[in-house]
């Protein structure tokens, strides 16, 4: 089953502030009172934004306000609503908005003007199991053998299941902690791909989108990037890096996306 969503992402930095109370603690109080189920704030490596000059974790001198990310899923009103709110608070970093379908269950179809690629992220918890095993560890596995071309696990430090605010802390576990996975490839592999999930993984959620791939012998539509009242968002799967430039392989990118003019840009390795 699906139905229409939408995704809210906010990017800003670590010293981010709303009055006294640090800026993440704002979004997630805001996402609460509108009844946002599922929300997750991630920590980037590296970054930059329309304020801000390049942050890195691997440069002393540049990694005390590294980039924050909060990811949101929702029904359009709600999450349309949450974001009008946060413009009162939210003085700094960049907002998107990406028109999505939420899943729940079987995917049994998608709408018929739908691009025939797509993205996938599938919403879960640090402690979720498949078989006994931990679910981030087979989920991209999963993915790859339904003919999905790249997934990530990514790893959630605060966030929001079914509404209620888990974070992460020094001394838990933090099995409730929410996860991403999140997967680009054709929509039929994905949908494939999460029908599985779905069965084998209580408690999941996921959301869909239609996306434009690159690489591997695809090139770009001639209308790729022309519409004049919107903006592109690009995200790069680094699996296959040459041996031994991971970082380095990051760093360069984010630091030619600058170069070429882009609003932000932030880099993390997964799981």
């Amino acid at each position: 089953m699906s139905r229409a969503g939408v995704r809210l992402t906010i990017y800003f930095g670590e010293r981010g502030r709303a009055a006294d109370s640090p800026l993440a603690e704002a979004i997630f109080s805001c996402l609460v009172d509108h009844g946002i189920g599922d929300a997750v704030l991630l920590r980037a490596g590296e970054g930059f934004g329309p304020r801000h000059g390049l942050q890195s974790s691997s440069l002393l001198s540049l990694s005390e306000d590294l980039p924050l990310v909060v990811n949101a899923v929702g029904e359009p009103t709600a999450i349309n609503a949450a974001a009008a709110d946060m413009r009162e608070f939210l003085d700094e970093g960049l907002v998107t908005l990406e028109k999505s379908y939420l899943l729940e269950g079987m995917l049994t179809a998608v709408d018929d003007d739908a691009s025939p690629y797509g993205r996938m992220t599938v919403w879960f918890s640090r402690g979720d199991r498949i078989d006994g095993s931990p679910a981030h560890e087979l989920l991209p596995g999963l993915f790859r053998g339904h003919g999905a071309d790249a997934a990530i696990a990514l790893l959630g430090i605060d966030g929001l299941r079914s509404s209620s605010r888990r974070r992460a802390g020094f001394f838990s576990a933090n099995r409730d902690v929410p996860m991403l996975l999140s997967s680009v490839g054709p929509q039929q592999a994905l949908a494939r791909a999460w029908r599985e999930t779905s069965q084998r993984l209580a408690g999941a959620s996921a959301e869909l989108s239609g996306a434009t791939v690159l690489g591997a012998g695809k090139t770009a539509p001639e209308s790729f990037g022309r519409q004049a009242d919107s903006m592109l968002r690009l995200a790069v799967y680094g699996g296959g890096l040459p041996a031994g430039s991971g970082v380095d392989g990051q760093q360069r990118l984010v630091r030619r996306l600058r170069r070429g003019g882009a609003a932000g840009a932030t880099s993390f390795q997964g799981l």
